[in-house]
This record gives structure tokens, sequence and C-alpha cells, in this order.
């Protein structure tokens, strides 16, 4: 959590709270991944990140743990998100 709040900004993040509703940038998440790495010696992929999107999630996958249903809202959140981009560009 301290590592996200920092590359946030110093926000205040709970565990469930979606990096993309915090305003993270593909730029930030990219600064949060060389962290992960850097603090904890271990592979991790920004796909993870972007597939894994709050600290639960993101802890769940690399720790092992089944995360099939944050991964599942990820995709819904992705999709919901797609939806609202198009709709606005229809408007223009």
């Amino acid at each position: 959590a301290e590592l996200v709040s920092k590359v946030l900004g110093d926000k205040k993040v709970g565990v469930k709270d979606n990096f993309f509703d915090l305003g993270a940038t593909s730029l930030q998440l990219v600064s949060l991944q060389r962290r992960l790495v850097e603090t904890f010696s271990m592979e991790v992929n920004i796909a993870d990140i972007f597939n894994n999107p709050n600290i639960s999630a993101l802890s769940g996958y690399l720790s092992g743990s089944d995360n099939s249903q944050a991964i599942f809202e990820a995709a819904e959140r992705r999709a919901q998100l797609r939806k609202q981009r198009s709709a606005k560009r229809g408007q223009a």
C-alpha cells in the first residue's frame, strides 16, 4: 500500500481501491512495476498490474493465491471504460 500511495502522489489507498479509479496513469503503473521488482526482487509484468488493479488482487496474484474473481472484475471494468470512450467519441 505504501508503494502504491507514493506512486500515486501520497494518496490514501485502500486494498480494494482500483488504481485507475484513484487516477493512476499508465506511466505511474510502470513506475509501480519497477518499484515492486526492486523492492521484492521478483518478476512483475506490467500486464500483471493491469489485470490485478488493486492491492488485494495484485498481492494475491503475486503470492500465488487464486484471483480469478479479480481478473473477471478487471475485465468487466475495462469493457465499461471502452464503452464509455466509444460513446464519448460518438457524441463528438
